[in-house]
């Protein structure tokens, strides 16, 4: 980022045209998007849970049908984290 006063200049302005590294690969047709690639074997997916109540104060979670569903590898919440719980 540039200081105040300093030799460093913004390169272009709105008015210019500033194409992105992969742009022509974007309007070709050619760009290859994670949604495009074959899925590894045994892949691991992760699903993030969240309160349907943002402000709520959750007092029990009963996540045994979680736990057993098939496929499941691991259930962790925020107890199976260490450190200060601050976010």
């Amino acid at each position: 980022m540039a200081k105040p006063g300093s030799a460093d200049k913004i390169n272009g302005a709105v008015h210019q045209p500033c194409h992105h590294d992969s742009a022509h690969k974007h309007v070709s047709g050619q760009a290859v998007y994670i949604d495009d690639m074959p899925e590894i074997v045994d892949t691991l997916h992760i699903y993030v849970a969240q309160s349907e109540r943002a402000h709520a104060r959750l007092v029990h979670m009963d996540l045994s049908d979680v736990r057993s569903a098939p496929g499941v590898a691991a259930v962790l919440t925020a107890r199976d984290i260490p450190g200060k719980n601050d976010a």
